[in-house]
């Protein structure tokens, strides 16, 4: 429990250090739910993905259980249960699920706030046309993951699904922006069209 609990005030902290609330960081406030959660989770990333619903739902009903009040659940684990996948949310939940790494858990709320992955040209082919943060050929959102080309980033005209085949706009800080993939450049922070995106939700805000 002290190695969950420190874990978890790492993810909170880095959260709070990378939205609008840093400037008035005692207005976001992390719970740790002390309760014994048995979820189940599989092995791997296909199954994972395919019951991400059911996993939030149960990590959801733990957290509720304790009788705390909250805004987002995050489920963090150290093992690799879920193989590829480092993190995963299904919009609308107000849960997500986290490994150890603390960028994960800001990618998969900055979903819940309505930011889409930059590891791949969401907007061009995933069909995310009204999203705030699509890649930016001027910001490196055309700079390729090996062994894809630029054809498949910014300005591009190729597609692979949700494969990593982008390296993700680049920050402020000349690092990777978090809403790209989990192993991205760092220093990690949102980029400036996910950072004017955040500024937009009230509560994000001081």
């Amino acid at each position: 429990m002290d190695d969950f609990g420190s874990k978890a005030t790492e993810h909170a902290n880095f959260l709070v250090e990378h939205i609008p609330l840093k400037d008035c960081p005692t207005q976001m406030k992390a719970i740790n739910v002390k309760v014994s959660c048995d979820i189940g989770l599989p092995m791997n990333s296909a199954e994972c993905i395919n019951n991400a619903l059911q996993i939030l739902q149960a990590i959801g009903a733990c957290a509720r259980a304790s009788g705390e009040e909250y805004d987002y659940v995050v489920g963090l684990t150290d093992k690799d249960v879920c193989g590829a996948t480092a993190g995963f949310s299904v919009y609308g939940t107000g849960v997500v699920f986290s490994e150890s790494d603390a960028q994960i858990t800001p990618h998969e709320l900055g979903h819940e706030w309505n930011l889409v992955e930059e590891y791949v040209d969401a907007c061009r082919c995933l069909g995310f046309t009204r999203a705030d943060n699509c890649l930016d050929q001027y910001i490196g959102g055309s700079d390729p993951m090996l062994p894809y080309t630029s054809d498949y980033c910014a300005g591009g005209s190729a597609c692979a699904g949700r494969a990593v085949t982008c390296q993700g706009n680049l920050n402020p800080s000349n690092g990777r922006c978090i809403m790209s993939y989990a192993d991205a450049k760092e220093p990690r922070e949102f980029c400036k069209h996910c950072w004017a995106h955040l500024l937009k939700i009230d509560f994000l805000t001081c």
